[in-house]
């Protein structure tokens, strides 16, 4: 009897949307980071010959603009609460981020080299980012944690103009970067960071003024948009203004609802979230044995491999990570 009344007080809460409540709490963080990584690993994977995973793959570039865009509101969001956050911010957050690409870069030179890989070679034709190959947004984040470090702790002016300073070197990096050579993925989804920032500037204003019909309204008006563009080819469906505008009605839509209890209880979703970014960082050493090593044909095979190698790896970097950080150097 309680099971059939669990279940069914889950199904209201899915389509309950009369519970209101704005921001971004660590159940909601918890819930992008478990699935995020997850449909990154698909995207990479689809290319490797597996057709049915097309469908899915295609949204690996919204979850990178997500990334970033949770990035962008996590640290305004964090110094509006506390401006103190920003004291010794840079080297826990570079720590957070290098000490994990440091033990994949190791995992990757020694695959290669049992694999027989000419890696000099590799190095000088293809730089270090080709070592860990989801590196690149390791690096550049890293660089607008410094912007951020740097223009919210030297800057002595309101947040407002802080986080349009922070939004305009954004801004100059991805005008910069393919002026230089740089990849484009390597910067056309970091407008997200900004998107992100500013939400989080306007969180006061969005929880006094936005109820769910603005967000449906907003959505409606976004689809409505979406369409006109695409039909008469105004934009490609992969433009920045589509990303940007799913990104920002997502990111909104997120941010105002409530999300059910079940899945703020999972621990599946808490266990996945914890080691995210290792997942995300490691997913190619698991894609390269299943493909490469093992040569997996079937669809589900691989998928089932790939994430069980990928989550392995991860918590065993994650567990790596905890201890080198209990070590005196980086206290």
């Amino acid at each position: 009897m309680e099971c059939v009344e669990r279940r069914e007080n889950i199904i209201v809460e899915m389509f309950d949307f009369r519970v209101f409540k704005g921001g971004y709490d660590r159940a909601k963080v918890n819930v992008l980071k478990s699935i995020m990584p997850c449909i990154i690993i698909l995207h990479h994977l689809a290319p490797k010959g597996f057709d049915d995973l097309k469908t899915i793959a295609m949204f690996g570039d919204f979850v990178m603009w997500l990334f970033f865009a949770m990035s962008g509101y996590g640290l305004v969001y964090s110094y509006i609460r506390n401006e103190h956050y920003i004291e010794g911010f840079l080297k826990k957050s570079l720590l957070k981020l290098f000490i994990p690409y440091f033990i994949a870069l190791v995992v990757f030179v020694v695959y290669r080299f049992f694999e027989g890989i000419d890696q000099l070679e590799l190095f000088k034709t293809k730089g270090l980012y080709s070592f860990v190959p989801t590196s690149w947004y390791i690096y550049v984040l890293s660089y607008f944690y410094i912007f951020y470090f740097v223009i919210f702790k030297y800057c002595k002016t309101s947040v407002i103009v802080k986080v349009l300073l922070l939004c305009c070197s954004i801004f100059l990096y991805c005008f910069i970067a393919p002026r230089i050579g740089v990849e484009s993925w390597r910067y056309n989804r970091c407008p997200g960071f900004c998107i992100g920032a500013l939400i989080a500037l306007a969180n006061s204003t969005i929880i006094e003024k936005f109820n769910k019909q603005h967000i449906l309204f907003l959505l409606l008006i976004f689809f409505v948009v979406a369409y006109f563009m695409l039909k008469y080819n105004a934009v490609n469906l992969f433009s920045p203004e589509v990303y940007s505008m799913t990104i920002l009605s997502l990111f909104l839509s997120m941010y105002l609802f409530d999300l059910p209890t079940y899945l703020k209880e999972s621990k599946l979703i808490n266990f996945i979230s914890s080691i995210s970014l290792e997942m995300f960082i490691i997913q190619y050493f698991a894609i390269y044995i299943v493909i490469n090593d093992l040569s997996i044909k079937s669809t589900w095979i691989a998928i089932v491999l790939v994430f069980a190698i990928d989550i392995a790896s991860a918590c065993l970097i994650n567990y790596m990570v905890k201890r080198i950080r209990q070590m005196s150097i980086f206290q």
